[in-house]
């Protein structure tokens, strides 16, 4: 069998629905906090708007902390069902489904990454939680399936990386062999399994675009971005790899960790993508949204990155390496610092720890104003360039179609390999 990405696949009922209304959160504008819990070692952070609390995962336990940045308090914490608290998993991703209010937690066995050979690729639980109710809607053990693909000789596992979209259903991504699977709101009824053509892809990371059948992931192969259309048929689902003819001077990172689009830049044109050794890439969309093409105007879209801002002096002197980005309240947006399980802080191992989240608005709205400079501090020399960037008169037209004919909505793919409306 000619080795590919993986993707499966599988469906339960669900159909689109709106987002539901969230309270408008207080403004948090503290430079920094921290959360004191035993050997938290976070992994991931996730914001809920509807309740303003933080969720955060751990490294070394299969449990997520549940915060509430305003009182510096923790209010819950969760325990996957089924898995006991010192055993070897992780929470590799969590999520919160701006749909439903539900919540979705990714746990993978702790030593996931040191797990090259495809028979032990490490087992994974995907649990879907209601946070109102407190209670577990449903928990799916993945060993068997993974045990299938190992026998199979694919490479199936390392997931990190998780989205829902609007019709409720929950995508992971697998590190190697670009696995990635999704589900739907309530325990799977069908399964289908998608073979990607391609050699050995690895991707990281996953994001859904807002209002879109879009998905996107990052290749620790290449550095490129990639866009799966959901909307395709089943056997149309295929990456389009966002090259470098349509990155314009980007900047192409392999160990990308996490990918986020902050829900404050309201037209989702601006992704951060984490890198643990490089630190937070900032990157803008222009023409259509995080396409490889702008059929309106008859070019490709360009992604641009404007800036990478490194983990601080203060931050590596203590081990400590960027994790994930979150937005926390209305209009600030944090990186979180995470630590080696048993790093050694002073010269001294420490279990209990202070975790830091570290404010990066500035920063990250500081690499965006390159876009209105003239020719300096690394602005592309084909900034004005009409090929790339519309004019005022390609972007009135644009805002007279109706809303969501760039994501996908009006416009559904033909073959996936064109449009119609």
């Amino acid at each position: 069998m000619r080795p590919s990405t993986l993707i499966t696949s599988v469906v339960a009922a669900a159909t689109a629905v709106a987002a539901i209304p969230v309270s408008a959160c207080p403004e948090f504008n503290k430079e920094g906090f921290a959360i004191k819990y035993p050997r938290l070692y976070p992994t991931a952070a996730a914001w809920d708007p509807a309740t303003c609390l933080l969720f955060v995962g751990s490294r070394v336990e299969p449990k997520v902390i549940v915060y509430d940045p305003y009182k510096d308090h923790i209010l819950r914490e969760i325990e996957i069902p089924g898995l006991e608290p010192k055993s070897d998993y992780q929470i590799s991703s969590i999520h919160w489904d701006m749909y439903t209010a539900w919540w979705t937690f990714l746990a993978t066995r702790g030593n996931w990454e040191d797990l090259r050979d495809p028979t032990q690729a490490g087992n994974t639980i995907i649990a879907r939680y209601d946070f109102s109710k407190d209670r577990f809607l449903w928990t799916i053990d993945l060993e068997g399936r993974m045990k299938d693909w190992a026998y199979k000789k694919a490479k199936w596992g390392g997931f990190h990386g998780l989205e829902v979209d609007d019709r409720g259903q929950v995508y992971f991504a697998g590190t190697f062999q670009g696995s990635r699977d999704h589900w739907g709101n309530i325990p799977p009824t069908t399964s289908i399994v998608f073979r990607v053509p391609g050699k050995h892809v690895n991707i990281r990371g996953l994001v859904a675009v807002p209002g879109s059948y879009r998905l996107m992931t990052h290749s620790t192969d290449t550095g490129y971005l990639g866009m799966f259309n959901m909307g395709c048929e089943d056997n149309d689902v295929v990456p389009k790899w966002l090259t470098s003819d349509c990155m314009s001077a980007n900047v192409k990172i392999l160990d990308i960790q996490s990918m986020t689009l902050p829900p404050k830049y309201l037209e989702n044109n601006v992704m951060l993508l984490t890198s643990p050794t490089q630190g937070v890439q900032v990157m803008q969309s222009f023409g259509w949204k995080w396409q490889p093409d702008d059929i309106l105007n008859k070019h490709p879209a360009y992604q641009h990155t404007f800036g990478i801002i490194p983990p601080t002096f203060r931050m590596r002197a203590e081990g400590a390496f960027p994790s994930d980005t979150v937005q926390v309240g209305p209009s600030s947006v944090y990186v979180m610092w995470g630590h080696k399980v048993g790093h050694n802080f002073h010269g001294r191992v420490k279990d209990e720890k202070t975790w830091f989240f570290e404010d990066i608005t500035e920063a990250v709205e500081e690499a965006l104003i390159i876009k209105v400079r003239d020719g300096t501090d690394g602005q592309p020399t084909d900034w004005n360039n009409p090929d790339i960037y519309p004019s005022a008169d390609q972007m009135d037209e644009r805002a007279r179609l109706q809303d969501g004919w760039h994501l996908n909505k009006e416009w559904k793919w033909k073959g996936c390999d064109g449009y119609r409306s």
